[in-house]
């Protein structure tokens, strides 16, 4: 069995891909690749969904995937009102 902290290391790099694969929706969506904001909405869910599917059992209590999830929303949804400011 693998210790909380190796548990917590494969939550830190599933929270990673999570971003990657968001950014990549945000991305697409700028470039117009979805016809409406229901594309990117789509794009972003199949990336929670793959990042919710990730193991906690094990970990420390603390871990809380919905939290992770939200806060990882939250601060790429800050940034892009930075990046994409003329929307």
């Amino acid at each position: 069995m693998l210790s909380s902290v190796l548990l917590e290391v494969k939550v830190s790099k599933a929270a990673s891909k999570l971003v990657g694969q968001l950014l990549v929706c945000e991305l697409k969506q700028a470039a117009g690749r979805f016809p409406t904001t229901d594309g990117e909405a789509a794009c972003e869910r199949v990336a929670v969904d793959k990042f919710e599917v990730t193991r906690t059992d094990g970990c420390d209590g603390c871990t809380d995937l919905t939290d992770v999830e939200s806060a990882e929303l939250v601060l790429l949804d800050d940034v892009n009102s930075s990046v994409y400011c003329a929307e």
